[in-house]
Formats: C-alpha cells, structure tokens, sequence
C-alpha cells in the first residue's frame, strides 16, 4: 500500500543534515573569527578592507554533510515517485524515479521514469520542473548528488558573501550610485591571506564596514552559482516540502 512515510523520512533526514550544517560553520563564518585590516591604498588613496588571516582550511567534515543531504533530497523525490506508482495501483520498476529536468526539456527527456504514475501526478511533476523564478535550486541536486557518490566530495570554502557600512547620510545621488557599485563588487572562490574584501574611495569616511563571511562550493563544484552551500540546501528543501504538499493526495487517495 502506498504510504508518504518514507520519503517523508528521507526529507526529515536531509533537513536534519541541514541543521548540522548550519552548527558547524557558525564560528566558522563569524568575522572576529578572522583578521580584517582597514589599510590605505599608496597608489589609489582607496580605504582597502584585506584579509589577513591565514588562508582557511575547513574541515572535510562539512563536505560529507552536504553530500549526505544531496543523497537524502534525491532518495525522498525518487520514493516519492515509488509510492506514486503504487497508489496507482501500478508496479514499479527501477526506471521510476522523480524527473528534473529545465521546464522546457521536460516533454522530451521525462522518458519512462513516470510510468504508472497517474495523469493528475504526471501533471504536477511536470508542473514543478525549475524554470526561471521557479525552483531553480532543485535543477542542482541530480549532478551535486551524483558528484558527491561517484567522483569526489563538494569541497566547501570561506568566501565573502557581501558586505554592509554605515556612512554619513545625505550623500549626493552620484556616490551613492558609487557605494553601491562597491558594496556589490566582493570576490568569489576561497579566500586567501592579502585578498581585498572591500574596497571605496576614502571621501565617503565610513562610520562602520562589516564584512559578512558564507560557506560556498569550491572551484569543483561550479555547476552552482555564487550562492552560500546552506542558502542553496534550504532553498532545495523548501521546493521538496512544496513538491511532497502537492503531491500527497495522490499517494494517499486510496
């Protein structure tokens, strides 16, 4: 009989994978964990913000998590699938399983991975296919969930994900423009001792500049773009909590 209590299980076990995640890069992200000096640029007059901490190794623990939640969102979709097809009083085969494909794709790559799986489900599947504005994040999860089982673990990295100040208020419409042009230029990738955080023009005289530090996906893993690794797994698990609400009627109607 077809019952939503092992993919439910699966996707408690991933967001529960999650939640470690998020305890184990607190200090790890804090800014008084790393060295940040303000310094003067001789040749530009810039007011430089650069790391001067050691470059950061992480533990190889924070990868296993990450792929251990990969693997637990994909099982939970592709049970899902399973209990779809029995609720449909069909039999399930190993080419069942929950399709991710780009929204436009979906009619010609589906194949036989939704056979048995009723119109009303079928429909609703297809219906939650990332496209632009639209679960975009889940597009993600079939390659990082394969990389992390067959080729090598999602090497995680300290990066600067951006940067906030305080500065004297009624600032010309012009600098303005030109602090938010700073403010949205931070470099990518793992950071290294010397790197410039931030960077503005000493004129603006900033009462307060705070970097703030994220966990990303290391250069192997840049099928993913510049988004901290906890903000992309919430994301993922929230488009499966809105993928198990619509699709629970059908593996529960009978």
């Amino acid at each position: 009989m077809a019952s939503m209590q092992g993919p439910i299980a699966k996707l408690e076990r991933a967001n529960e994978h999650v939640a470690q995640f998020e305890r184990e890069i607190r200090s790890l992200i804090n800014p008084n964990s790393y060295n940040v000096v303000v310094e003067t640029d001789s040749a530009t007059g810039n007011l430089n913000w650069c790391f001067r901490s050691p470059k950061p190794v992480l533990p190889l623990k924070l990868s296993t998590i990450v792929g251990d939640a990969m693997f637990n969102f994909r099982s939970a979709l592709d049970q899902l699938v399973w209990q779809l097809v029995l609720a449909n009083n069909q039999k399930p085969d190993r080419n069942n399983n929950f399709p991710i494909f780009i929204a436009h794709q979906f009619e010609t790559k589906k194949k036989s991975s939704l056979k048995g799986v009723n119109e009303t489900a079928f429909e609703i599947i297809k219906g939650c296919q990332p496209k632009p504005g639209n679960n975009m994040e889940l597009l993600f999860l079939p390659k990082l969930n394969d990389i992390d089982k067959h080729r090598y673990l999602h090497l995680c990295v300290l990066c600067i994900q951006s940067t906030t100040g305080t500065f004297d208020s009624n600032l010309p419409a012009s600098e303005n423009e030109e602090l938010l042009k700073a403010f949205s230029e931070v470099p990518t990738g793992n950071l290294e001792e010397g790197i410039i955080l931030f960077s503005i023009p000493s004129k603006f005289k900033p009462r307060s500049i705070l970097p703030r530090f994220d966990i990303g996906f290391s250069e192997e893993s840049q099928i993913i773009p510049n988004e901290p690794v906890l903000e992309v797994m919430g994301k993922m698990s929230k488009q499966l909590q809105g993928i198990f609400s619509a699709l629970k009627k059908e593996v529960e109607k009978i």
